[in-house]
């Protein structure tokens, strides 16, 4: 289930049983734009979903009001058990969001298969960025997970190495072990990226060898599986980052790199338990 809630002074955006986004917002429904689902207000992009069910309230529903219309349409529409979802949040730096206007790789999974998810990245990012960020994070976990799977990708450490020249080291690993181990203590199932190849300073990749293999040993400890980017053939060589064809500027990867990132990514997502989607076919009749 998706849900927009307004109550006057915040717009959320609900997914299941769960808030994922709250932000302040000034609605009047008399001179704001036509109400559309499935198309923005000029028709120039459309969704491809199919909606099972619709429903809209001309008050704003509380929580416990939100979770009986979840379980309502839960049970009416699918036949697949709640432990079977996956709720997907991304963070880290610009490597993750679309700064030069590109597909990243978890955008390009999305548009292969259908999910549920949400970018929390934001460029320039540190790992203390992601820990101010993090009580936003863990309240959409819901009190009760029923099983399922609320999965949270951490790709960060290219800007805490650079802004320092490596000197966070060898701290820095421990604290961002501390920062996943907390995750995962809440329930979030914690998937960590190694360290692409950078030109940021002189010892960079020096310095990214000793992240990489440090967090080449955390699955099962730190966290719970590793997208290890930094070992593709083509993505990871420390001299990669020269390479116009897959990295802008010796940082940040390409359309073309990210669609070498895309199913690196996707094979250790697909391989967690629990399925993406419930697609039509699933829905009870």
């Amino acid at each position: 289930m998706m849900a927009l809630r307004y109550d006057g002074t915040n717009l959320e955006v609900w997914l299941d049983d769960f808030k994922v986004i709250s932000k302040p917002a000034s609605i009047n429904p008399l001179n704001s734009a036509d109400f559309l689902v499935g198309s923005v207000y000029n028709a120039s992009l459309t969704s491809n979903c199919a909606i099972a069910e619709m429903a809209l309230y001309n008050t704003a529903l509380s929580n416990a009001d939100m979770l009986v219309a979840y379980n309502a349409m839960h049970y009416n529409n699918f036949a697949l058990p709640m432990a079977d979802a996956k709720f997907i949040v991304t963070e880290g730096d610009s490597i993750s969001t679309n700064t030069f206007g590109l597909l990243t790789y978890q955008m390009k999974y999305a548009l292969a298969t259908p999910m549920l998810g949400i970018n929390y990245a934001v460029v320039a990012s540190t790992l203390q960025n992601m820990i101010i960020r993090q009580p936003t994070l863990d309240a959409m976990l819901p009190s009760n997970l029923k099983g399922r799977k609320h999965i949270l990708l951490s790709f960060i450490g290219t800007n805490d190495l650079g802004l320092s020249n490596g000197s966070v080291l060898p701290g820095w690993i421990n604290s961002y072990a501390a920062y996943c181990d907390a995750r995962r203590a809440l329930g979030w199932k914690v998937v960590v990226c190694t360290l692409l190849p950078s030109n940021r300073y002189a010892g960079f990749n020096v310095d990214r060898a000793t992240v990489n293999n440090a967090l080449r040993g955390w699955v099962g400890v730190h966290c719970d599986a590793l997208v290890d980017s930094a070992a593709d053939a083509t993505m990871g060589p420390d001299s990669a980052c020269t390479n116009t064809t897959y990295y802008i500027d010796g940082i940040h990867p390409t359309e073309a790199g990210h669609n070498i990132l895309m199913p690196i990514w996707k094979q250790v997502i697909d391989g967690k338990p629990g399925v993406i989607h419930k697609t039509p076919e699933n829905c009870r009749r």
